[in-house]
């Protein structure tokens, strides 16, 4: 891109890096949210798993600008994004009774957003992982407090 047409489209370096972290996110929370919006004509696990994948698969798309934007998220807390999202479908999974009503959606939510940053971490970015792979182990890791009805199941 000339520089007379990349100030046509941003007036600055610094506004061009905000776009391109804000467009990333906000695409990372649409995935986010579609990450729990689950298929009824599918089982459980299989639903739960394909929706990380999927999520995985958009966060790991362009493995630069993915580190660019984590690095840039880390530093201004912007994971939290996430928890009201996934709060709001563990909510609406529980309603459904779609899974158990043991714990709150706020924790469900937090042990997510948790679990999910840390595969992302441990298992994609250092490429020992597809995105199929990492949603498998995470939904084995994840599924029984998912279905835990009482006790300390």
């Amino acid at each position: 891109m000339s520089q007379p047409s990349f100030y046509r489209a941003w007036p600055s370096k610094e506004a061009a890096y905000s776009s391109i972290i804000d467009s990333t996110n906000a695409l990372w929370q649409a995935a986010a949210d579609t990450s729990l919006k689950l298929s009824t004509d599918l089982p459980l696990v299989t639903a739960l798993e394909r929706g990380v994948g999927h999520l995985f698969d958009v966060l790991t798309t362009d493995m630069d600008l993915t580190r660019l934007v984590l690095r840039h998220n880390s530093q201004t807390d912007q994971h939290s994004l996430y928890v009201p999202i996934y709060t709001q479908r563990f909510r609406e999974l529980q309603a459904s009774r779609v899974i158990g009503l043991h714990h709150a959606p706020e924790l469900l939510a937090q042990v997510y957003t948790a679990l999910t940053e840390r595969f992302l971490y441990a298992r994609l970015l250092t490429g020992d992982a597809t995105s199929q792979q990492a949603a498998h182990e995470l939904m084995s890791v994840l599924l029984p407090l998912l279905l835990a009805e009482d006790g300390l199941s």
